[in-house]
């Protein structure tokens, strides 16, 4: 139960800060659940405070509504919702139900909270003075207050010091931040340059390759005046200039799906639909080759943080591989299952598996493994490398399970949206 809490809907998150601010969000909940849990326990056992059993009562309630406003992608209501909560029963406490038992002091730990969760907000000005009112306001307004609970000097102290950590934390934050978008920037920029000059290059590159394969074809005209180790010659010449003419056409191909992968915006995928349009679409090629297709899943309308073209090209890949590799007359079988924060899909075809060396070089660009298409099938091996690069790009995960001669069981992970 509390890893459920703690774990909630990370996956939707933007960005890694993003991240480990709902994490800290999703600690706050836990914890003032648990608080809430245990006082009310408490009370109701021991102290007879029943005026406070109704109040945290409802205090509880209210943040398990923050804790579903939360799931439902509603992040900054659910924050400042969890805010208020904690800062009105801090102060009805201090103030009504437990006077002058120090309860204010609770507002040191929300101001920890307020300056990570709010750190690049003018919002966390207001919360400390906000919260240095309140904690005062026992003292201010309780009187007799008890003096052991009672100091000028601790309360400035207090101040000072809470007020020197943020503005060093908040420079920090700040410097760092800087630091890492330039640096991404200048990443950013050299990727560019670099992608630029690459595809400069391999363009250059193809023209004396096909001057090559011009000329090999006039020798080819003229073969009826040509010994058999001058046509050898020719042959060897035109195979050396075709690979080198495939390797350029692959790095272009490879080059234009990486930019495209890094320009592509994630949005709300629906996942049954985009699998049945791709097995519509491999259907005359398995029935070619007498392959049964089995497609699974637990609903219909599952939406994923994906990208449309992305998972319509992974489940293409995986789909064609596994039919390309399979024997005629074998089968194919796909199962979707989900739950609160992401789904699982699975894909298992009888296909020749995987060496333990080709497992190792399963998801690098360009490599070759040892298994080849049952019916001479084109390979360019990009497939697997592009299904990987989507993956990532979409914050999910794909691995497999393999052994030679025993088919294979991808699994993908994807955050629900």
């Amino acid at each position: 139960m509390p890893s459920y809490f703690l774990n909630a809907e990370p996956n939707s998150a933007v960005n890694f800060e993003e991240k480990i601010q709902l994490r800290i969000l999703n600690s706050v909940i836990l914890l003032f659940l648990s608080l809430n849990l245990f006082f009310l326990f408490y009370n109701l056992v021991f102290t007879k405070l029943y005026n406070a059993v109704l109040l945290e009562t409802i205090f509880f309630v209210a943040t398990l509504f923050a804790f579903f406003l939360k799931t439902k992608k509603k992040y900054s209501a659910a924050k400042y919702l969890t805010f208020l909560l904690l800062n009105l029963e801090v102060f009805l406490a201090s103030m009504y139900i437990r006077p002058g038992r120090g309860v204010e002091y609770y507002y040191i730990i929300l101001l920890i909270f307020y300056i990570i969760l709010e750190s690049n907000s003018r919002l966390l000005y207001f919360l400390i003075i906000l919260d240095i009112f309140l904690f005062m306001s026992p003292q201010l307004f309780i009187q007799p207050y008890p003096s052991h609970n009672y100091s000028y000097i601790n309360i400035i102290a207090l101040i000072v010091v809470i007020f020197l950590a943020l503005q060093y934390f908040i420079m920090v934050q700040n410097r760092y931040r800087e630091l890492l978008k330039a640096q991404k920037l200048k990443l950013e920029k050299l990727n560019v340059e670099k992608s630029e000059l690459m595809t400069i290059v391999a363009h250059d590159l193809k023209t004396p390759l096909a001057q090559i394969e011009g000329l090999v074809s006039i020798l080819e005209l003229e073969s009826h005046k040509l010994t058999s180790d001058q046509k050898g010659l020719i042959k060897k010449i035109k195979g050396v200039a075709d690979d080198h003419k495939n390797q350029i056409t692959g790095y272009l191909k490879t080059q234009s799906v990486e930019e495209s992968i890094d320009q592509s915006g994630l949005t709300e995928v629906n996942l049954n639909k985009t699998i049945s349009k791709v097995l519509d679409e491999m259907d005359p090629l398995a029935k070619a080759k007498n392959i049964s297709v089995t497609y699974k899943t637990d609903s219909k309308n599952l939406l994923v943080h994906g990208i449309a073209e992305g998972l319509s090209k992974v489940f293409s890949n995986l789909v064609s591989n596994a039919v390309k590799y399979s024997n005629a007359n074998s089968m194919i079988s796909i199962e979707v299952k989900s739950d609160q924060n992401q789904v699982l899909i699975t894909l298992e075809d009888q296909g020749p598996g995987f060496s333990d060396e080709d497992l190792v070089n399963v998801f690098k660009k360009h490599k070759v493994l040892s298994a080849t298409p049952t019916s001479n099938e084109s390979s360019t091996g990009l497939g697997l490398y592009i299904v990987k690069r989507y993956i990532d790009r979409m914050s999910g995960w794909i691995w497999l399970e393999s052994k030679k001669g025993e088919g294979t069981k991808f699994y993908i992970k994807l955050p629900r949206a």
